[in-house]
């Protein structure tokens, strides 16, 4: 993700290389897939059994490198004068309709949300995910996406989509809030206890970033003694900070609990969709399409001239 993060910034984000970099580690963090990392060399479909009685069909995967290329120009181009939130928005969907990959398109497509808001200055960390909007309202996510290839509404997916980051925006304000509010009254505690001390003071700081350690991490982090660890932890435990979770008198494990609670509502709030958007035991039910033989339905993908439908709008919007 970090590494994502700091190639958003440079002059050469969004280019394909870094997105087969996520589908190879994706990859090899969950079960072993044929042409990890690598851009599709079969034909997908969304849905059904085969291309001609499916919900959707990706574009073929001769065309794929192509249309990534034409993303790319469309992300770069200088002359853009679509507000940054609205090309995100026609980016992820696109994205998303010519799913480069095998597997992980879903994922990649949301880090992007991300990458681009960081890197167009929306954003000066990457605070603010709508993976908790969009799992809360996936039929509809389903919905939009599908309409503009099948009706080339892309006005109502631009709508839906501003209204999942006004939403998403206000939950990661509260969260934020919520976190900061918590470690201020703690360390407040802290520092009202006459048993406090350097020691407990910089381990109470370090919490944010290890959540959950032993007594000899902590030694290791402080670079010091293991009871002088130990007695700091003791004190955080005695005042409330810290919980043990293991119940055992060796080999203890303690937790900011409370800090971890927080997180974990806040990343319920936000939770990917697991298997991405628009994989095939996900899809909401569409009526049946008549056979297509060997004509792919590519949701229309491509209209004349060869011109992508974000090219389209692109030019609906600059000329009304």
């Amino acid at each position: 993700m970090s590494r994502c993060v700091r190639w958003a910034t440079s002059k050469r984000a969004l280019r394909a290389t870094c997105a087969r970099s996520r589908a190879r580690s994706w990859a090899r963090s969950t079960a072993r897939r044929p042409q990890a990392g690598e851009l599709r060399r079969s034909q997908n479909w969304i849905g059904g059994t085969r291309p001609g009685n499916a919900a959707f069909v990706p574009p073929p995967p001769q065309q794929v490198a192509g249309l990534l290329t034409d993303l790319e120009r469309f992300i770069h181009a200088a002359d853009a004068d679509l507000p940054p939130l609205v090309r995100i928005a026609l980016i992820h969907a696109q994205f998303e309709t010519i799913d480069p990959f095998l597997d992980g398109n879903g994922r990649i497509g949301r880090l992007l949300i991300a990458a681009l808001m960081e890197h167009w200055a929306l954003l000066r960390e990457p605070l603010m995910y709508l993976s908790g909007y969009l799992k809360q309202h996936q039929a509809e996510y389903y919905r939009r996406l599908s309409a503009i290839r099948d009706d080339g509404d892309w006005e109502g997916w631009v709508s839906f989509f501003l209204e999942g980051v006004a939403m998403a925006s206000a939950e990661a304000e509260r969260s934020i809030i919520d976190v900061a509010s918590l470690i201020t009254a703690d360390r407040k505690r802290l520092l009202e206890s006459p048993k406090a001390g350097p020691i407990s003071y910089r381990l109470f700081e370090l919490l944010p970033t290890m959540p959950r350690f032993s007594v000899e991490h902590v030694r290791q982090r402080l670079e010091t003694t293991f009871p002088t660890a130990g007695a700091a932890v003791k004190l955080l435990q005695d005042l409330g900070i810290l919980t043990e979770l293991t119940g055992q008198k060796k080999n203890r494990v303690y937790s900011y609990q409370a800090y971890v609670d927080l997180l974990s509502r806040c990343r319920t709030a936000a939770t990917p969709i697991a298997a991405g958007p628009l994989s095939c035991q996900q899809v909401p039910a569409a009526p049946a399409l008549p056979p297509v033989s060997d004509q792919l339905r590519c949701g229309r993908l491509m209209w004349p001239s060869g011109r992508t439908e974000v090219d389209r709008l692109t030019l609906m919007l600059a000329h009304p």
